[in-house]
């Protein structure tokens, strides 16, 4: 998955707690994790996978940051600090679609 695709896969990630439920089930998230953490890439490629992490972290349910976190987006720490509040560590409930 490269810039575009991560692109799309981010706003999916944006929306509800069942879009992050599509995107665990195409068993996006390990894709995800490794275009984050990738040191030869592109960084507005690295970016996009970040961002789409943290918008699952920020939509998803409890259960589903926690497949975030024992995924392994808590190895991405480094890549979070500086980035404007940027965390895995948003709380909310989860989105739900209507």
């Amino acid at each position: 998955m490269r810039g575009t695709a991560l692109w799309a896969v981010s706003k999916i990630a944006v929306g509800c707690s069942q879009h992050i439920h599509k995107i665990l089930d195409a068993h996006l998230l390990p894709r995800v994790i490794a275009q984050a953490l990738s040191d030869g890439g592109e960084d507005t490629v690295r970016m996009e996978a970040v961002w789409t992490l943290v918008n699952m972290a920020e939509s998803g349910t409890h259960p589903q940051r926690l497949t975030l976190a024992y995924g392994g987006a808590l190895s991405l720490g480094p890549v979070f600090s500086g980035r404007a509040g940027v965390t895995l560590a948003h709380i909310g409930g989860g989105k739900r679609c209507r």
